[in-house]
């Protein structure tokens, strides 16, 4: 275990709040915490609790940056984005968006009942978007064992229903091809299921390498999961009688097999029930509200701007799509049976916004920022921490910067420890553990970063880290030819208006 994870789950204060956390008790409010101390006390809480988590934030910039941080201590980490919805026609999307989607549907989706527990991260807005529902993308699970017996044909419509491109060999993720009795399934970007049928029946069943195409390990059987969340769960004709004849165009393509461009504008014709990312995560997930005075202003601005886009489109005689139609509020601040943790960095009582809670647990945090240029500073707060008798780690990115930073602390003669992980060994005979270090006032030295430095006062522990000071100076902004040509116009531009005006 992470010691910055270790230390925080030893104060009397957290152990309070596991407790309540255990006992389902709901709500409950953090308080206090720096941008990087709800990274530290998400994690800790994952395992000292033992339960799965989703995070809901106010935007996509601060939903990546929590990702990244989060990834520094555990890889059970998963970001479902928001659906990127085109209030027009469109002949082709970007793959990237939808297969991150689907990827994080299904690992949650395979993640249900086991041990590892993950962490899930998504924003306000992805949650006001609507989705087909958990049960109909998940009733068309392929499952291809040895001996089982399958039509080909059907097995090809059952592919493109769920997401699936055919083509004459699989070069990526998302595709399948067919040649004589083997079928290729492209599932990442670089592996696939290579399956050989007798007849009917499935004779063989192996991964293969996408780039050599050469088959790697036979298996026993094989799960395949929808690749796009967008699929086909109602009988073509039908879809296209809702529609309507008058869309004759649409219709066409439709039928034709191009129809994912399509769903957004007739999303209530293709899909009778509809859900939202929190049907995805069952009951047992904690869920966490960061900062939920942006969320509700985040929430607010999306209706505003979408009522807008809204009344443009009528204005220029266009038709609504009905996936912007559907964008609705969502109370997550009420949600049936589910735990609720709020998370703030400000103090309670300076936020107003924030529900009276008798489970409150205020943490004392600040962040920590340093720079190449101000060295001497980094030095100095060092020195000042030591004298306080706080325990103090330095996050330098790798060995390279490491290395730098115990240059650094050399010359100002302060005793350090490096320590390629901040994990205690279970063997300790030839190393002093990292506890017995900061204990003994050494400046713990490590690889990896966060976004952030902070110290957490209640546990007397300085985190020092920052891109800035490991890797290098500053860079300097470069004026380009085309930025000075353009001062040439703004300054020409001013001149000439203080002429006219003389």
């Amino acid at each position: 275990m992470n010691i910055l994870i270790e230390k925080l789950g030893k104060l009397p204060k957290f152990s309070e709040y596991i407790t309540n956390i255990n006992k389902k008790i709901s709500p409950q409010v953090i308080s206090g915490l720096s941008s990087v101390g709800k990274i530290q006390f998400i994690e800790s809480t994952r395992e000292f609790s033992n339960r799965n988590i989703l995070l809901i934030t106010y935007n996509e910039i601060q939903a990546k940056r929590i990702e990244k941080d989060l990834k520094y201590f555990t890889n059970n980490v998963l970001y479902f984005p928001k659906r990127e919805i085109a209030p027009y026609d469109f002949d082709a999307e970007s793959k990237d968006l939808p297969y991150e989607r689907i990827e994080t549907l299904n690992k949650i989706f395979e993640q249900e009942g086991r041990k590892e527990k993950i962490i899930v991260i998504t924003t306000i807005e992805a949650l006001m978007q609507k989705m087909i529902c958990k049960d109909d993308i998940y009733k068309t699970i392929l499952e291809f064992k040895v001996g089982k017996n399958f039509s080909l044909e059907e097995l090809k419509k059952s592919l493109v229903n769920i997401g699936y491109e055919r083509s004459d060999i699989v070069d990526g993720k998302g595709q399948f091809s067919i040649r004589g009795g083997i079928l290729d399934i492209g599932i990442t970007k670089t592996q696939g299921y290579r399956i050989e049928f007798w007849g009917d029946e499935v004779d063989s069943i192996r991964s293969f390498s996408i780039t050599s195409q050469r088959s790697n390990q036979m298996l026993e059987e094989a799960k395949i999961y929808p690749s796009h969340e967008l699929i086909i769960t109602n009988d073509i004709e039908k879809i296209c009688e809702k529609i309507g004849e008058e869309n004759t165009e649409d219709i066409e393509a439709i039928k034709s097999g191009n129809y994912i461009s399509k769903i957004d504008k007739y999303f209530n014709s293709f899909y009778d029930k509809q859900a939202t990312f929190l049907d995805f995560i069952n009951e047992d997930y904690i869920v966490y509200l960061d900062d939920i005075s942006k969320i509700s202003a985040r929430q607010n601005n999306i209706i505003n701007e979408n009522n807008l886009l809204i009344k443009n489109l009528i204005e220029k005689q266009r038709k609504v799509p009905d996936s912007i139609k559907n964008i609705s509020t969502i109370d997550i601040e009420n949600q049936k049976n589910r735990q609720l943790v709020y998370l703030n960095e400000t103090d309670l009582f300076e936020d107003k916004t924030t529900i009276v809670s008798k489970n409150v647990f205020n943490f004392k945090y600040r962040d920590m920022h340093f720079f190449k240029s101000e060295l001497n500073i980094l030095t100095k707060e060092i020195k000042n921490a030591l004298n306080a008798n706080k325990n103090i780690i330095v996050l330098a990115g790798n060995e390279a910067g490491a290395k730098k930073v115990e240059n650094l602390l050399e010359q100002e003669d302060i005793k350090y420890k490096y320590v390629p992980k901040l994990e205690e060994q279970e063997e300790k005979i030839y190393q002093n553990p990292i506890e017995e270090n900061l204990k003994n006032k050494n400046v713990i030295i490590s690889n990896g970063t966060l976004s952030s430095g902070f110290e957490n006062y209640d546990m007397d522990l300085l985190v020092i880290t920052g891109d800035e000071f490991i890797n290098g100076e500053q860079k300097k902004r470069k004026n380009t030819d085309a930025f000075k040509q353009g001062e040439k116009v703004v300054f020409a531009d001013l001149r000439a208006r203080r002429l006219c005006c003389t």
